[in-house]
């Protein structure tokens, strides 16, 4: 099941248009009001990617930080992160 990163913002620019900010990876994007529509079947977990007819809308959010297959997969990219900074400072 798709896990949707507790790390996104999402602001409407107009009816059709939403700008889309991951916080984690640094991820900006311009999404459509399909789009914006998936996301929310991903955060209510009703979205099943097996199912999905627009499957490379799914795979475009997960390449850009926006969807993991879980909260675990989730933390294992912060904790890398933390671990670099921690070798950085």
């Amino acid at each position: 099941m798709a896990y949707l990163t507790r790390y996104h913002q999402i602001f409407e620019i107009d009816e059709e248009q939403c700008l889309m900010i991951n916080t984690l990876t640094g991820a900006i994007d311009i999404i459509d009001s399909d789009t914006k529509k998936i996301i929310e079947k991903i955060k209510q977990h009703k979205y099943d990617e097996e199912k999905f007819e627009d499957k490379e809308v799914y795979l475009q959010l997960k390449a850009r930080g926006y969807v993991y297959e879980s909260e675990d997969e989730e933390n294992k990219i912060i904790s890398k992160a933390e671990r670099i900074c921690d070798e950085l400072l």
